[in-house]
């Protein structure tokens, strides 16, 4: 059994400003951060899968993934879960064309459930983590996020090792965005 994920990977301008952000939020709330290199927006987090099931279901992904083209994105503020009022997790959002990532995740949805993997249970929302607070706390998100806009052409499958120093990631596979108009 391997710990997975399936992700939209960021390009470095992007995590770097998202990195900058982290270094001004760190200064007023106790978290654990995520570090430059694992900074992505999760699509669909899988939890322990069979690995006799990657081969499979990274045919699966290149099949959806050739049903869209590249997502363009750009940053959009910050938000935390549940609330800012009592955050455990900050993150960043992202302005794309929503009903397409909402398409995307419920097709990784469908796809995943039939390996097993239980459907999600809260509607999709499109965000990257950037910390996740060791108490419920109120924050202040008064922080600037630069509206960089940038291009997504492909989606990972990752393999998630945890480690005192936090998780570590492995590529998996990875399936480009190649497709039709009105995936």
């Amino acid at each position: 059994m391997i710990r997975a994920f399936i992700a939209l990977p960021l390009p470095e301008n992007v995590k770097e400003e998202l990195l900058r952000v982290s270094s001004t939020l760190r200064k007023t709330m106790d978290a654990r951060w995520v570090r430059l290199e694992a900074m992505h927006l999760t699509m669909k987090f899988l939890g322990d899968i069979d690995e006799e099931n990657i081969e499979g279901m990274s045919k699966k992904l290149d099949e959806l993934s050739e049903l869209y083209q590249p997502f363009s994105m750009s940053l959009c503020g910050l938000g935390a879960f549940p609330s800012p009022k009592r955050a455990r997790v900050v993150w960043a959002g992202v302005d794309a064309d929503v009903s397409r990532l909402r398409n995307l995740a419920a097709s990784i949805d469908d796809m995943s459930s039939d390996y097993g993997i239980a459907k999600e249970g809260r509607p999709f929302t499109a965000h990257v983590t950037l910390a996740r607070l060791r108490e419920p706390s109120m924050i202040n998100l008064d922080v600037r996020i630069e509206k960089i806009t940038f291009i997504i052409d492909t989606m990972h499958f990752y393999k998630s090792d945890l480690t005192p120093q936090g998780a570590r990631y492995t590529l998996l596979h990875s399936s480009p965005f190649t497709g039709k108009p009105g995936g």
